[in-house]
């Protein structure tokens, strides 16, 4: 119960088209000039979804996180703010901020993919150790409120059904689990 997942071939086939529309918006954005100023009202814009992706995230709602960030950068992002940019060259500055910080908004979500396109774009630094990602903040978040016991009770609703549905030993995963939830907390 509460485990069931519906693995639909329509969504896989759309979040391959996402994958192949944020490789897009990596390519025009390395195209343009660092020319201009970060333009404060769409970095406002950007900045209200990035607490809003946070508050989902930090209540467990992973799902309508990966939404907003999706339709962010699918509908807003791509459709619109770059799509009006390709007649001002003066936002390319912009650009670089959206980009960079969906990067790190995503990275949780798809980290392949989103590792790759950082190279890209910062050959010497990655993307998973970068202070201000959120798999790091995360990570601090689950240290700093304590919620570590929480965040094990989510996975063993997962991983117990998993495991014992294809035979595979658990015992020594809680080890690790009790081990790492002692040590960060």
């Amino acid at each position: 119960p509460g485990t069931d997942l519906n693995l639909d071939t329509k969504k896989i086939g759309a979040y391959k088209k996402f994958a192949n529309k944020l490789w897009n918006i990596t390519r025009f954005v390395l195209a343009q000039e660092r020319t201009g100023e970060i333009m404060p009202a769409l970095k406002e814009e950007f900045d209200v979804m990035l607490e809003d992706v946070t508050k989902d995230i930090e209540q467990y709602r992973i799902y309508m996180a990966a939404e907003k960030l999706y339709h962010y950068v699918w509908d807003r992002f791509a459709a619109e703010i770059i799509e009006e940019s390709k007649k001002r060259p003066e936002r390319g500055e912009t650009l670089y901020y959206i980009l960079e910080n969906s990067l790190k908004l995503l990275h949780p979500f798809m980290p392949f993919i989103t590792e790759e396109i950082w190279q890209e774009m910062y050959p010497d630094k990655l993307l998973m150790i970068d202070p201000d990602s959120l798999i790091l903040n995360l990570s601090s978040f689950i240290i700093r409120e304590k919620a570590s016991i929480n965040l094990v009770k989510f996975f063993l609703g997962w991983i117990v059904p998993t495991n014992n549905k294809y035979g595979f030993c658990i015992s020594k995963r809680f080890r690790i689990l009790r081990t790492t939830s002692i040590l960060t907390g």
